[in-house]
């Protein structure tokens, strides 16, 4: 089973200055090649006087949502030195360099938000075989690292919103993986790991066809810890 990632979550005010700054780095790299993101909102936040883990090592995913699509999702297994620095790094990659979607665009602005995934350490599963991880793992808690050798894939624990059935999440992981569930499946292994998860409120139109209004601010919060 994956240990708890942190002793304590971080505090409200430090989830809505990590939030503040993946927006306003995201803003500030997007103005840096369209002058039409020069002006967009990014809100306010302080930076809390005593948080120690902002300084600290952090293995951190970003991703952005133009409402529920996604733009983008890039982070790293491997800790970054620190929080604040890993965050800025991945919200820019994400919004802006995630090969599998568009970036980014101002048009888009008003409409995404962000989520901020720290994990905790991965832990080893003993059980080999694509059967036995699917009875081993917890669905929506559990990140899951799946692969054989160099070939593996990673699924935070908020992809189980869309697949919340362990064989098809692990069917999907396998095929991110390049493996196939027939072939691979009896020699898979998997770590797994917890995640804190924050993220600014999903802005949807008033109705179809309407613009939503998003003032760039943070006083609503998704908040949810695994």
């Amino acid at each position: 089973m994956a240990k708890a990632p942190f002793p304590e979550p971080l505090s409200e005010a430090a989830r809505r200055w990590l939030l503040h700054l993946a927006r306003r780095a995201l803003r500030d790299a997007m103005a840096a090649k369209d002058p039409d993101a020069t002006d967009l909102a990014v809100g306010v936040a302080e930076r809390p006087d005593e948080e120690p883990r902002l300084e600290a090592p952090a293995r951190v995913f970003v991703s952005w949502h133009d409402v529920r699509e996604l733009v983008g999702c890039i982070g790293s297994l491997e800790p970054w030195p620190n929080l604040e620095q890993a965050v800025v790094r991945y919200a820019v990659q994400a919004g802006l360099h995630d090969p599998r979607t568009s970036p980014a665009r101002p048009s888009r602005w008003h409409r995404m938000n962000g989520e901020i995934s720290i994990l905790g350490e991965p832990h080893q599963l003993e059980c080999v075989g694509f059967d036995a991880i699917a009875e081993a793992i917890m669905p929506g808690r559990d990140g899951v690292i799946l692969g054989i050798g160099s070939r593996q894939a990673v699924f935070l624990p908020v992809v189980w919103r869309q697949l919340p059935r362990p064989h098809d999440f692990l069917a999907a992981l396998m095929r991110k993986a390049g493996l196939s569930p027939i072939h691979d499946g009896p020699r898979i292994r998997a770590r797994v790991f917890l995640t804190e998860t924050f993220g600014e409120p999903v802005v949807a139109p008033a109705h179809p066809g309407a613009a939503a209004s998003h003032a760039g601010g943070h006083s609503l919060l998704v908040q949810y810890v695994h």
